[in-house]
């Protein structure tokens, strides 16, 4: 993942005094930035910033409003990141997630007619687990887009668009289930629910999968990337490793 840190883009920085962020992130709010991205990742960020800076009176924005913004072209690009409060998650359906205890990642484009690309999607995916590691997220976050929050349109089901993205490599028919363990040298753990009851081991290289019962002490001498299956949720880490390769 390529960060870029806010102090290496931003033309207009910090215009006002802001909120430092407080406690862990109970959620991730995915924005679009509704702004046609070019050819240039610093450029498009820029556009947006500059967008902001010019409502920042009506809008009462003390600087860029979300936490991390992704290009195209993968780059993150950090705005608000973990040391201010979020400024972007207005929340106008009710609830208990707010600007306060959440986070924001804004794709750069206008999701109404683009696609998200590979090279975003993957950088999301990397960003979130990162922040899980930090500690700036909780462990058990969820993942929202902002309609979710608000009677908006943002972000025009982005979001959707990163969980259905392609698997990488077809998933054949179970295996055996005494099938040895040494057998699965590259697997994701897949989960069938998030109670974590059932799990399937996908092997990528020979494209098997073999279905796990007793998850917790499958997990317990596991330390690849694991995949929550049944919302579409992505579990970055796997519980109970300090170094778990994501």
């Amino acid at each position: 993942m390529r960060l870029v840190s806010f102090d290496d883009w931003t033309l207009r920085g910090r215009w006002w005094p802001t909120l430092r962020r407080r406690g862990v992130a109970l959620a991730v709010i995915v924005h679009h930035s509704v702004t046609r991205a070019s050819t240039s990742s610093l450029q498009s960020v820029r556009v947006v910033e500059e967008i902001i800076y010019q409502r920042r009176i009506r809008s009462r924005f003390s600087m860029i409003a979300y936490g991390w913004l992704i290009a195209p072209d993968g780059t993150v690009f950090e705005g608000r990141g973990a040391t201010w409060r979020n400024g972007a998650n207005n929340n106008t359906r009710g609830g208990s997630l707010s600007n306060g205890n959440t986070v924001s990642i804004c794709f750069i484009g206008d999701f109404r007619t683009d696609t998200v690309t590979p090279a975003a999607r993957q950088a999301f995916f990397e960003l979130v687990a990162q922040l899980e590691a930090d500690g700036v997220i909780a462990a058990d976050h969820q993942l929202l887009e902002h309609s979710e929050l608000a009677h908006t349109e943002c972000a025009a089901g982005a979001l959707a668009q990163v969980f259905a993205g392609e698997t990488p490599v077809p998933i054949p028919q179970p295996i055996a289930d005494d099938e040895e363990d040494d057998d699965m040298k590259t697997p994701i753990v897949t989960y069938h629910d998030t109670s974590r009851r059932s799990a399937v081991v996908i092997n990528h290289d020979n494209n098997t999968v073999r279905p796990i019962s007793d998850v917790d002490a499958w997990l317990r001498t596991w330390t690849g990337p694991v995949v929550a299956a049944d919302n579409l949720r992505l579990v970055l880490r796997d519980l109970g490793f300090e170094d778990v390769p994501v």
